[in-house]
């Protein structure tokens, strides 16, 4: 219910979360979302990518992947910032970035 509402409020919906993308909880509010039928917002959500996640110092490891404060702070406002996306509003986030590439 209070998804719905939010929904209904807000042109932009931002999950967050320490936890793959894929199968967690911005997938099951955009299944969700999906469901209820209307006109959906736009959908950010931000996470672990679905790769292979290096061992180490849990605040390095969230800067390396733009999961720090600033980091998502950045990514919400370019994504308010820029253009309506296609499928009636619906915005699918790639997420973060994949830490193989910040390494190599």
């Amino acid at each position: 219910e209070k998804i719905s509402k939010l929904a209904d409020e807000f042109p932009l919906l931002v999950t967050l979360e320490e936890n793959t993308i894929r199968g967690g909880f911005g997938s099951a509010v955009l299944e969700f979302l999906h469901g209820r039928g209307g006109k959906l917002p736009r959908v950010l959500t931000l996470g672990l990518p679905d790769d292979f996640v290096e061992q180490g110092d849990k605040n390095t490891l969230l800067r390396i992947l733009n999961l720090h404060p600033e980091g998502v702070a950045g990514r919400i406002l370019r994504e308010m910032q820029s253009p309506a996306k296609s499928r009636e509003g619906l915005s699918l986030a790639e997420g973060s970035p994949s830490l193989k590439k910040k390494i190599s």
